[in-house]
Formats: structure tokens, C-alpha cells, sequence
């Protein structure tokens, strides 16, 4: 998987983050865990939005 380039100014959300994977039709799943979750339904964040609480993200 490609590492996207970070700096400061990045805002931390789902969407900057390398885990948030679009899977068609405006959904979004997250693939820290072995089984992804569903983190967007037609481009609206849902209930499982910000999985990982942040803490992938700054890991990358």
C-alpha cells in the first residue's frame, strides 16, 4: 500500500487516513482490523466512523 505524504496542516480524519479504503457507491470501509469496517454510507460518516479513534493515523 502507498504511504501518503503527511504534514502538520493534515486534518485528521478518516478520510487522510491510508486505512480508509473507497469501496464503490459512496462507502468507505476501514481495514485496521482483520475484518474491515464500514466507516462511510454514500459519502456520510456513520456510527463506526473514526474507528481507530485516531491512533492509526498518527502511526502513519
Amino acid at each position: 500500500m502507498l504511504k501518503n505524504k503527511k504534514n502538520k496542516d493534515d486534518i485528521k480524519i478518516c478520510m487522510n487516513c491510508e486505512h480508509c479504503i473507497y469501496i464503490g457507491e459512496g462507502d468507505y470501509i476501514c481495514d485496521v482490523d482483520s475484518e474491515p469496517v464500514l466507516v462511510m454510507e454514500e459519502h456520510c460518516p456513520n456510527d463506526n466512523y473514526w474507528y481507530c479513534a485516531g491512533t492509526e493515523w498518527e502511526n502513519e
